[in-house]
């Protein structure tokens, strides 16, 4: 119970929070609203921003105070990756594409270590999604580990369409690899496994698989 209303009351300082940032940034004071969202990322993991967005992928979701692994270490990560993505939102306001970019792959890397359906209902703020990530992120070129760790959230999520265009995005990149055309011709098979009814939820009928199969292996 005490772990539960702890959690509560975090979620509900990241909605006042996030309610200051969005007056600060109609008021036109994005340096105020940054400030502010810095220094609850560093009351909430002991991290200043910048420290954190520089940890190694398994520093940052095994290390902070705020994600050690417990119940609730979900809804932790959600409030974390919200943060995260409104500071990289904010950098881009301010011209600082380095730290947008930071923040966002940050906030990114965060989100792909959450279930896509592990949002509670009733969270008072709108956390973004992968994908959303991911889009605002398309104009850099992301770390190969990251695609990979990407493609491999969309299909455990069974978001096979977003699947199947982060497949081919990581292969616009390397069109004449055989690795990842085979890559794909196993992640096509591991989808010709599933029911009917289980692909066309993930946006991915039998015969789109069907076809972009043979698309990447003639």
């Amino acid at each position: 119970m005490f772990k539960r209303d702890f959690l509560m009351r975090q979620i509900e300082a990241l909605s006042m929070v996030v309610a200051r940032v969005l007056q600060l940034l109609k008021n036109n004071e994005p340096k105020a609203a940054l400030q502010l969202v810095n220094e609850e990322i560093e009351r909430l993991t002991g991290f200043d921003t910048d420290t954190l967005c520089r940890l190694s992928h398994q520093d940052l979701v095994t290390g902070p105070a705020l994600l050690e692994t417990d119940a609730d270490v979900h809804v932790k990560r959600l409030i974390l990756t919200t943060l995260l993505a409104k500071a990289g939102e904010i950098h881009k306001t301010l011209g600082d594409d380095e730290a947008h970019v930071r923040c966002t792959m940050t906030a990114l890397e965060l989100r792909m270590e959450t279930p896509h359906d592990a949002v509670p209902d009733g969270l008072p703020v709108a956390v973004p999604t992968a994908g959303e990530l991911a889009e605002a992120l398309t104009d850099y070129l992301l770390p190969p580990a990251i695609n990979l760790r990407l493609f491999r959230y969309y299909e455990e999520s069974g978001l096979f369409a977003d699947a199947e265009d982060q497949f081919f995005a990581m292969l616009d990149e390397e069109p004449d690899s055989p690795e990842l055309i085979e890559f794909g011709v196993t992640f096509y098979e591991r989808l010709l496994d599933l029911p009917d009814d289980v692909l066309e939820a993930g946006g991915l009928p039998r015969e789109e698989v069907v076809a972009a199969m043979k698309e990447i292996s003639d």
